[in-house]
């Protein structure tokens, strides 16, 4: 007997694949407020050794912030000058001083304002005083520097045509009694003169003491 021929099964196509859709982009956060100067920063005061500068901030666009400042010597910040007010020192004179200040709240990006720099900081004159002995054989003359504590120089006395001049060190620490030349009896005038020299020069402007009137009977 011839046996039946064996059927043939076709192959199964496979479904079409289904392309993954795109992962959708995370959203983007949104921007930080900004905490923005009202206007310009500003510097009060005079640019002279011993005196203060103040910074002035025009207020900001937001409330409750906090105001930090940091003062510049020549675009360099000033270690430890974080403060709204700000002496001059010997290190200054010569220089032009600026100030940063800034402003900061959570939640928002800081902002902040430079002030226009001051112009070169000068030197400030010597405070002389005289002061006649009890004897009324010398003078006692004191000499005050902004930024010096111990300011040298030379110290003129004249009375009429007489001069004598004496060195101030810096262990007299400001403070030198000149005797005073011999003059006729009669009243004359003592006039005293401060030159600064060495470092003092740097930092202080000759000056004179108020004249002081001399009797000698």
């Amino acid at each position: 007997a011839t046996s039946a021929p064996s059927a043939v099964v076709a192959p199964i196509a496979a479904p079409p694949s289904t392309p993954t859709p795109p992962t959708p982009a995370a959203p983007k956060p949104a921007p930080q407020p900004k905490v923005s100067a009202k206007a310009k920063a500003k510097i009060s005061g005079k640019a002279v050794i011993g005196k203060k500068l103040k910074a002035k901030s025009a207020g900001w666009t937001t409330s409750n912030v906090k105001t930090t400042y940091r003062w510049k010597r020549s675009g360099k910040s000033i270690k430890g000058a974080t403060k709204s007010v700000y002496r001059l020192k010997a290190a200054d004179v010569g220089k032009k001083i600026s100030v940063r200040v800034t402003g900061s709240k959570p939640g928002f990006t800081r902002g902040s304002s430079t002030a226009k720099a001051t112009k070169k900081v000068a030197k400030a004159k010597a405070k002389v005083s005289a002061t006649l002995t009890q004897s009324h054989r010398g003078v006692v003359v004191r000499v005050k520097t902004a930024g010096k504590s111990k300011p040298t120089g030379i110290i003129t006395v004249t009375i009429g045509k007489r001069v004598v001049r004496v060195t101030l060190t810096a262990s007299k620490k400001g403070v030198v009694t000149v005797k005073l030349p011999q003059t006729a009896r009669g009243k004359h005038t003592v006039k005293v003169t401060y030159s600064p020299n060495g470092k003092t020069a740097k930092i202080a402007e000759q000056a004179s003491a108020k004249n002081v009137r001399l009797t000698r009977r």
